[in-house]
């Protein structure tokens, strides 16, 4: 109790009381900016921490003509996501059946993309507990925002964690690429006996 005799408020996992920064959503309803759902915060967390993961794993799995490190260097200014996809294909070479290589690739480019959604939309939050995304749209803009469920969540984060043991599983299957063969070293350069010598005239 305070000072006065009042009790403070609990603390609940609620959007803040109204503030200037609110929005009015289309049935007239206000939402704050940002995410105030504990569960689907702990949830977002989860995936935003794997993606990651999932990244360095696919250097794994591609690796083979450079190092993973190199391959993770080369990724790292490439935002274009067909240009991604063209690039991991031919680092990878033959080392995968191209089938399985293009499912894994596809897999990857999805859960990239829902974890750019997640991770750069804009979050907001009705009083009743609701949550909705704006995802990112060409260049600063933002599309129309959408209901997200705690269901939609635990579903990316199922596939994520399916995704992330199929990297794994095909990163320790592929074949290792053939030991670079260092040039002989030149040995020291034979001399000729003194009687074998032709003798000059």
């Amino acid at each position: 109790m305070t000072d006065s005799g009042k009790r403070k408020p609990k603390a609940t996992g609620r959007a803040p009381a109204a503030t200037r920064d609110q929005t009015a959503g289309d049935g007239g309803e206000t939402w704050s900016p940002g995410l105030h759902d504990d569960a689907k915060a702990a949830l977002l967390g989860r995936i935003l921490a794997a993606l990651p993961h999932a990244d360095a794993l696919l250097a794994d799995v591609v690796a083979g003509r450079v190092d993973s490190a190199t391959v993770r260097l080369m990724l790292r200014d490439v935002h274009d996501e067909p240009a991604r996809l063209d690039l991991l294909r031919a680092l990878a070479g033959d080392r995968h059946p191209a089938a399985d290589l293009d499912a894994m690739l596809a897999d990857h480019a999805a859960l990239r993309r829902a974890g750019r959604a997640y991770g750069r939309g804009l979050w907001s939050t009705d009083p009743g507990g609701r949550t909705r995304l704006a995802a990112p749209g060409v260049g600063a803009t933002f599309l129309a925002p959408r209901a997200v469920k705690a269901a939609d969540l635990e579903a990316v984060l199922a596939r994520l964690a399916n995704h992330l043991d199929r990297l794994s599983l095909a990163a320790r299957a592929a074949p290792l690429p053939p030991p670079v063969q260092k040039p002989a070293a030149a040995g020291p350069a034979k001399r000729i006996p003194e009687k074998a010598r032709p003798k000059r005239p």
